[in-house]
């Protein structure tokens, strides 16, 4: 018998044993991966359908080790099936997304290209020279660069294709002879939880939508306006019940491994970064009190990790990184959902003709946070908000120069309408100079005087307008948005 088995319950423990989800660290995930229960959540097992055929074979091959002490609750296998389609049309949808960026990214670079020597042109005009100068007949006109810029592109777009034909799962596959839903059948035929009665069911959809939903407990209440029905919005607290009963009469005491790719605030300490960091010591609480069972919360990359160290051969790196790139790509898109979706019923209150997501409509942190995801998905790492104190400076990036090595980057994020002037770019110089780092970007949502054009030439200042942040977001993020004050 385990340790744990025979805990007793938290109302007969002081405070530090009764309460140790609130305080203790999580535990190694060695002997809960070796020997605990492996609870899989639909959103880990749709994986599947979204890697290569090599990825989801050694996935596979995992959950084959660990088969008898596999268990889906009932729940989860619902929605498994509810969204198999979606999971590979996503696949799909990205490859064309990216193909069209590719496509687009000439365009743009010759845009670029041609935007740079306008304000070389405004700087000849500012130092008021009598040479002239003429850009055409130097073969930076548009057609020159756009011809020289001609097929650039054309060997990420074959990379693109082959990485593309590695997948083998279409929309088709899912109606005749879906593999994947084979070779799970086998692996969990014995291993799903039991439905609730619609009785029941009923009680718990209306316990989570009057009681626990509008007290931000978790989980689920994230979904309480992103779902279009109440039955739909309390299924992660119907999982989260099926999984407290079945611990307590199935498995009370037992170790338990809760994978989910679920990364919302209501499974989930996030970092300052809005990235998943550790379970939420709310469930690893109320789990313990109902079945004094233990539970580590792992995402599907951490568990494969966690079981390539158990079940050596079984799983290589490259298909953790795989799958974990899947789920930051993933968690970068619930961030912009969880930004963008209030904003968008609020807007479509004021414009039901106007679908677009309005940059104009979010407060300064929430602006923050969506330059924070942009700054991740255009190649800045070790992203930080400003630290305690006013240091002068929104966010501090750093990005990895082939030759010049680590180079850090003060961001100053302006939610202006109107101009921003020389002066705060002057400013964001001077906290550049003062805290030693390379370069600096003044991001707004409006525009940039001149003077403050002219004093950024050359500095390593970059200045990043409302018309271009607007084009970098659809360009690295996917998404349209637009920005409109309004009166």
């Amino acid at each position: 018998m385990q340790p744990e088995q025979q805990a007793e319950p938290a109302h007969q423990m002081g405070l530090a044993d009764g309460f140790r989800a609130w305080w203790a660290k999580d535990p190694e995930p060695g002997p809960f991966v070796r020997e605990g229960l492996i609870v899989l959540d639909a959103n880990a097992l749709l994986h599947l359908y979204r890697v290569t055929p090599t990825a989801r074979e050694q996935i596979l091959a995992t959950l084959a080790e660990v088969q008898e002490r596999l268990w889906i609750p009932h729940q989860a296998a619902v929605e498994f099936h509810r969204n198999r389609e979606d999971a590979v049309l996503g696949r799909l949808s990205q490859f064309r997304e990216v193909r069209q960026v590719l496509k687009d990214a000439t365009r743009k670079a010759a845009a670029e290209v041609r935007r740079a020597v306008l304000r070389l042109n405004d700087l000849r005009q500012a130092n008021m020279t009598d040479r002239t100068w003429d850009p055409n007949a130097n073969g930076l006109d548009e057609g020159s660069i756009v011809a020289r810029l001609d097929g650039v592109m054309d060997n990420a777009l074959v990379e693109l294709s082959v990485l593309e034909a590695e997948h083998d799962l279409g929309p088709k596959d899912l109606l005749t002879g879906d593999p994947v839903l084979k070779r799970l059948d086998s692996i969990t035929t014995g291993r799903i939880g039991a439905p609730y009665t619609h009785a029941k069911h009923r009680r718990l959809v209306e316990e989570a939508t009057s009681y626990r939903f509008p007290n931000l407990i978790p989980p689920g209440y994230k979904d309480a306006a992103r779902k279009p029905t109440a039955y739909r919005a309390a299924g992660d607290y119907v999982l989260w019940c099926q999984i407290m009963d079945y611990t307590a009469v199935q498995a009370r005491g037992r170790m338990i491994v809760l994978v989910t790719n679920d990364v919302k605030e209501d499974w989930w300490v996030l970092d300052k970064n809005g990235r998943a960091e550790r379970g939420r010591p709310e469930l690893r609480q109320e789990l313990f009190e109902h079945s004094q069972t233990p539970m580590l919360q792992m995402t599907l990359s951490d568990f494969l990790e966690a079981a390539a160290e158990q079940f050596p051969g079984r799983v290589s790196p490259d298909t953790v990184n795989e799958v974990r790139e899947f789920e930051i790509s993933a968690q970068a898109q619930q961030a912009m959902d969880d930004l963008f979706s209030p904003l968008e019923e609020h807007e479509a209150r004021e414009d039901e003709n106007d679908e677009t997501p309005n940059l104009a409509n979010l407060t300064p942190a929430q602006l923050e946070h969506l330059v924070k995801q942009l700054l991740e998905a255009m190649g800045h790492t070790a992203v930080v908000s400003e630290p305690d104190g006013d240091v002068g400076f929104d966010i501090l990036t750093s990005t990895v120069d082939p030759v010049r090595g680590t180079i850090y980057n003060v961001v100053e994020v302006k939610r202006y309408r109107s101009v921003v002037g020389a002066d705060t770019v002057q400013r964001i110089y001077g906290v550049m100079l003062h805290v030693n780092a390379q370069s600096a970007v003044v991001i707004t949502t409006s525009w940039f005087t001149n003077n403050a054009k002219r004093f950024a030439a050359g500095k390593l200042i970059r200045l990043i307008d409302g018309r271009e942040l607007a084009d970098l977001i659809h360009e690295h993020l996917g998404l349209e948005v637009t920005i409109s004050f309004r009166r």
